[in-house]
């Protein structure tokens, strides 16, 4: 009998330490405001070979997994950042860097560490507020026009002028088909423009002027936020696959403030729920969010900005408020600072 109770004792404790390892756990390390790093952070990219660069609106950084470098605009350096207002930064095919800031676009040059200016067909600095890779070349926006880089003349030319009623603002743009780009913009809603003729012509989302933000998935579902209405998934018809918000108890948050796509799944960046990662084959969501004396959870719940690279596991989110924040995921987690009594450090998973 005892040597039964034994067996079914070691039977349930394997158990158990299986369901733990098996558990969704994510460590976190918070790069503060302390460290230097600024409290808004609002596009985050990673080089391949390991360089985190982040953005606010006060300039650039580099960061090496030490130290953070900053750069600024410098009126007597022509070789510093045009502006200290960041709008994208995007490697191309060919591993240049690209900035656009609100006063030109520059390519990073690591060997001088200089920022060496992007010049127009006339000789003039290429004001772009958004840029797009394709196959062979890159297309960049601002000002209502569409600029062509291609590998081969690694020469910007005017494409063509985008028809429009009213300067429409290009934050983002998105490969729709092979002559159609989805562009956004941040106070007037999205549209689609096509390459070939700059004609504007409405999308399938329903509601389009109000859309903040879109993504469209490796299945080709398109992914889009309105101000405090959470998240809606379309297909190319504009049909709904699914929502997700709070009145349906599927997010912590309404209002999203980023969204990336990571192995399948959904990240959102919420103003004040942390993040949400939607798993659209089971229509769950994992919250990540701070919890008040657990040092384990999310540092900080407003989360402006999100990024991953294809191949590595490491997520990084640009915070308000609260610096870069480096997140992996883990099989391993300590209870050891959680104060006793407290109920949430002893949750395996911070999620519903």
């Amino acid at each position: 009998m005892k040597v039964h109770s034994k067996q079914l004792f070691y039977s349930i404790l394997f158990l158990l330490i299986a369901a733990r390892i098996q558990a969704d756990e994510f460590l976190y390390k918070q790069m503060s405001i302390s460290e230097g790093f600024p409290p808004y952070i609002q596009h985050i990219y990673t080089e391949e070979n390991g360089f985190v660069w982040i953005s606010s609106k006060q300039g650039l950084g580099k960061f090496n997994g030490y130290e953070l470098k900053s750069y600024f605009h410098d009126n007597k350096n022509p070789y510093s950042l045009p502006g200290n207002e960041i709008y994208q930064i995007e490697e191309d095919s060919l591993h240049t860097l690209w900035i656009l800031t609100n006063n030109g676009t520059v390519h990073y040059q690591p060997d001088t560490d200089r920022f060496i200016p992007v010049l127009d067909e006339n000789g003039k600095a290429l004001k772009a507020t958004a840029l797009c890779k394709l196959p062979g070349k890159i297309l960049l926006t601002g000002q209502d026009k569409l600029y062509q880089y291609t590998y081969n003349e690694k020469q910007v030319k005017t494409l063509l002028q985008i028809k429009t009623p009213s300067p429409f603002l290009i934050c983002k743009m998105v490969p729709w088909d092979t002559h159609t780009l989805l562009c956004i913009s941040q106070w007037q809603g999205i549209t689609l423009v096509d390459t070939r003729n700059g004609e504007r012509r409405p999308s399938p989302l329903p509601n389009e002027r109000e859309i903040t933000h879109v993504l469209i998935d490796h299945d080709e579902n398109i992914w889009a936020t309105s101000y405090n209405r959470g998240i809606t998934c379309f297909d190319r018809q504009g049909n709904i696959h699914a929502t997700y918000n709070t009145e349906n108890r599927k997010l912590s948050h309404n209002v999203i403030l980023c969204l990336s796509e990571h192995k399948g799944k959904i990240w959102a960046g919420t103003d004040g729920g942390g993040i949400n990662i939607i798993h659209p084959q089971t229509d769950s969501v994992t919250i990540l969010k701070h919890l008040p004396g657990d040092k384990n959870s999310l540092p900080i719940n407003s989360i402006q900005c999100l990024f991953q690279r294809d191949g590595q596991e490491d997520t990084w989110a640009g915070s308000v408020k609260g610096g870069l924040i480096n997140i992996r995921h883990s099989i391993v987690r300590s209870y050891s600072d959680v104060p006793l009594g407290y109920t949430n450090g002893c949750d395996m998973k911070s999620h519903r």
